[in-house]
């Protein structure tokens, strides 16, 4: 399982989508909902609605199933699902997971992928509006 808001699709997200697939048969999607991203990346996002994401996410091929979830973090998603790995992207080295805890209790192997993260929706944002 890998989770995220994946607002605006680029090439740092394919990425570890596909590095993800690498290590696994299955790969599920968990997305933030509209309403958690609005909660943790603030009121102008998500640029793109839910449903929409969804729909992006699930046309790539390497992803198996595509879920959503209200919370700010996967953690409850996580203990239903209870999936064998649990995906981050880079920029979690060095930083306390959110769902470190949960992942600990279920025994779920978090792996960290991509390289240096160099490009975000923020970044993006920021680029279109001159920032």
């Amino acid at each position: 399982l890998i989770n995220g808001v994946f607002d605006l699709l680029h090439g740092g997200h394919i990425e570890i989508i596909e590095e993800a697939k690498n290590h696994c048969d299955i790969l599920i999607v968990a997305l933030n909902s509209d309403k958690s991203t609005s909660k943790i990346k603030g009121k102008e996002r998500p640029l793109i609605g839910e449903n929409e994401r969804i729909r992006i996410i699930s046309a790539i091929e390497d992803v198996d199933f595509v879920t959503i979830f209200d919370e700010d973090t996967a953690s409850n998603t996580l203990k239903i699902i209870r999936p064998n790995l649990h995906f981050k992207g880079s920029e979690y080295r060095g930083k306390t997971l959110p769902e470190k805890k949960t992942n600990q209790k279920y025994r779920i192997k978090t792996i960290l992928l991509g390289g240096k993260k160099i490009n975000s929706t923020t970044d993006i944002i920021n680029k279109i509006k001159g920032i």
